[in-house]
């Protein structure tokens, strides 16, 4: 800036401002820190500096001297300049702060929605739904597919039209596209994600015999619609393409921005922008953001390096005080998602994913979501939704109770699982709820307290496939114990201790070897179900 105004000044009077000798001092004095010494470090270099007067006042006798200004001038301009400072130091002592004045012009023009219900009910009107059906997963007779894509489309449409077997796939599908019927736009980026990493997408479609993509989904945006579905395959560089997701979700508040990583491992690379922007970004600066963040999650056996998204790092980042639950009203438990700083999510059936996704647009404000999706579920074939889960009235759901019809009554439950996957075997004796949402104010202390008060003869275990110093035990068990020590107090459950069940502590999120790999769930499976 201060060369700029001698650029102008000296153009305007065609006069020379600033010689080469004044033109060599430092602006700064004290180097990066103004309160730091740097004499302890520049000892010599600081002794000449600090003989030297401040490039402000050779400045201004070089004016002078050049016959730019007159010493009247340059006083009234100095007292001019520190009255305007004076008296807005003493005028930012009054102000008080009102976000509304700060919202950015997006921000005000945030969608409100008009279709299908309330806010809360995500769900889709069954007609319309099947009328995507028809649009989306009917493909051109022109376009050469390859053939085990064409058969994914079949079964898309083959699942839709008789209302059961809805894959993950699928279900995202559906979510993406109905956003798009009412005028949102979709923004994904990431490796492979075109396709999917783990060829569950397939939201591009590729002519095998010319160089021509498709999209199918672009078929249900509204004709004259402005709204647009772009996917962008990005390079091996998370930290960059994160940080523009970022900061493109704040700058459009009306599109489901989402970047994906090949494996939930590679968020990693960005932990500058996760900790400094994404999951802090609203307290620092009272800037929001809807940005996406999809970790493909699971220890498969895939090695350490292609197992874990880190989700101990993500929930150690919330902001809340795990005693909420000993001051639960209603008014705050309405506030919950409002008072967060951000959502994790860990969806085990694919109408919960659907939900999941298009809650993000149908509120009337902006949280990041982190979802940490099982790579394994993605192509399971129990892991499926019927079509009802995705109609209109329902809703994304915190906690799903087991409700399998051979299950015992309550009373005579002896263990109650909490976990994040749903079980594929049936066990009379035991009851295995799934905790879809596991954070802060969101994690469902209302829900659970309702489920787990009519266990009561039943002693509590929390399980999950990773380390006992990763995934979310180090964060659920100070909350889950505080509710179980609640309805203990109350006498309304006999165990209030909660035991862990899972692989021991490691500085490795999983073993290298498949065959260590499979003998540690074994062993894990073997003591859960004992």
């Amino acid at each position: 800036m201060l060369m700029l105004m001698i650029l102008i000044l000296q153009k305007k009077y065609s006069k020379l401002l600033l010689d080469s000798d004044s033109n060599s001092k430092r602006i700064l004095r004290y180097g990066h820190n103004e309160q730091d010494q740097p004499a302890f470090t520049q000892p010599q270099m600081y002794e000449i500096i600090n003989k030297q007067k401040p490039v402000f006042q050779l400045y201004d006798q070089q004016l002078r001297k050049n016959g730019v200004i007159t010493d009247d001038f340059a006083s009234t301009e100095i007292k001019k300049l520190n009255n305007s400072l004076e008296t807005a130091y003493k005028n930012i002592q009054k102000e008080t702060f009102d976000k509304v004045h700060w919202v950015p012009k997006p921000w005000e023009k945030i969608q409100q929605v008009t279709k299908w219900g309330k806010v809360k009910d995500t769900g889709v009107a069954l007609k319309d739904l099947l009328e995507l059906n028809g649009k989306v997963n009917h493909l051109p007779a022109e376009l050469t597919v390859h053939p085990q894509v064409k058969r994914i489309y079949e079964q898309r449409k083959q699942s839709i039209e008789q209302g059961k077997g809805i894959d993950f796939g699928t279900a995202e599908a559906l979510a993406f596209g109905t956003l798009l019927h009412e005028g949102f736009s979709i923004r994904l980026s990431g490796q492979d994600c075109e396709r999917g990493t783990f060829s569950q997408r397939h939201a591009v479609l590729n002519d095998q015999k010319k160089d021509i993509k498709y999209y199918p989904l672009r078929n249900q945006i509204p004709a004259g619609g402005s709204n647009r579905f772009e996917v962008y395959n990005s390079p091996l560089s998370e930290y960059g393409v994160l940080g523009f997701e970022y900061g493109y979700s704040q700058s459009n508040p009306n599109v489901l921005t989402i970047w994906e990583g090949q494996f939930g491992d590679f968020a990693n690379g960005c932990q500058i922008m996760i900790d400094n922007f994404i999951t802090s970004g609203e307290s620092k600066w009272n800037v929001p953001s809807g940005l996406v963040m999809m970790l493909p999650h699971g220890l498969d056996g895939q090695g350490p390096e292609h197992s874990s998204g880190r989700m101990e790092r993500f929930l150690q980042l919330m902001d809340d005080d795990p005693n909420i639950v000993f001051q639960m009203k209603e008014q705050r438990i309405k506030r919950q998602i409002l008072d967060s700083n951000f959502q994790v999510c860990v969806c085990s059936n694919p109408s919960n994913y659907f939900h999941s996704l298009r809650r993000q647009l149908r509120r009337d404000f902006r949280k990041p979501l982190i979802l940490f999706n099982s790579k394994r579920l993605l192509k399971f074939s129990k892991a499926t939704s019927d079509i009802s889960l995705f109609l209109e009235g329902t809703r994304f759901h915190r906690l799903i109770p087991d409700t399998h019809e051979e299950i015992k009554a309550p009373k005579e439950i002896q263990k109650f699982i909490m976990t994040f996957y749903r079980k594929d075997k049936t066990l009379k004796e035991m009851m295995l709820p799934s905790l879809e949402q596991n954070n802060q104010h969101l994690f469902a202390y209302d829900h659970f307290r309702i489920v787990a008060q009519q266990y009561e003869n039943a002693e509590f275990v929390f399980c999950q496939e990773e380390h006992q110093n990763s995934g979310a035990w180090q964060y659920l068990e100070p909350r889950i114990q505080n509710v179980l020590s609640l309805l203990h107090q109350q006498s309304k459950i006999k165990h209030q201790y909660l035991t862990f069940c899972g692989r021991r502590p490691s500085a490795s999120t999983a073993s290298g070897s498949p065959t260590v790999h499979k003998q540690e769930l074994d062993k894990l499976l073997n003591i859960l179900f004992q």
